[in-house]
């Protein structure tokens, strides 16, 4: 796959490009927002996309990649649960979120999206099924093996992004597969 060359610090750095390469973004000189960054793969994607500033957020610590640790872009918001983010730990307007989050829904970061959906900007999302769905619809060791189970995922998390953003593209497979094996999707919205 060609798409390995990049060496990005993590495999999410390869999720992330395939939605902007798909949905065509321009994400330079943009002020970018990474929710659920751990080691960082969507943030190095944004820094190589030419983003002006990164605020990279994780409720762990110590996950983000040294190199981009040392990079005066990033501004790096550890030990912070993205749900409870306010405004005034911001400092910028941002033109962009991206969103790759694990053990949790997309669906309960109302908050979040209330506090930081804008006129002018845009969305990203990694849907991870198994996050999405009732334990009933997740198979043994967490995968989801059903395409209606997928489907229902994708179906809930755009209908959430309804209430925040006038305009959500169609929902493509993410171009690798999670560590465990599931079948990932992107999704792409904005009030532009």
């Amino acid at each position: 796959m060609k798409l390995l060359s990049e060496n990005y610090v993590s495999r999410g750095g390869l999720k992330l490009a395939k939605a902007v390469s798909y949905y065509n973004l321009n994400i330079k000189n943009k002020i970018c927002l990474d929710a659920g960054a751990s080691t960082g793969g969507f943030t190095d994607c944004l820094l190589r996309e030419g983003a002006k500033r990164v605020y990279s957020i994780d409720v762990g610590y110590g996950q983000l990649d040294f190199k981009l640790r040392n990079n005066n872009k990033i501004i790096n918001l550890e030990n912070t649960n993205v749900r409870y983010l306010s405004r005034e730990s911001i400092f910028d307007d941002i033109d962009l979120i991206v969103m790759d989050v694990s053990f949790i829904s997309i669906t309960k970061f109302s908050s979040f999206f209330k506090e930081f959906t804008k006129e002018n900007n845009e969305f990203v999302a990694l849907i991870k099924p198994q996050f999405e769905l009732s334990k009933e619809k997740v198979g043994k060791k967490g995968i989801v093996q059903e395409a209606q189970s997928r489907q229902l995922a994708t179906k809930n998390v755009k209908d959430f992004l309804q209430a925040y953003y006038k305009h959500i593209s169609e929902v493509i497979e993410s171009p690798i597969k999670g560590a465990k094996g599931n079948i990932e999707y992107l999704v792409y919205c904005n009030n532009i």
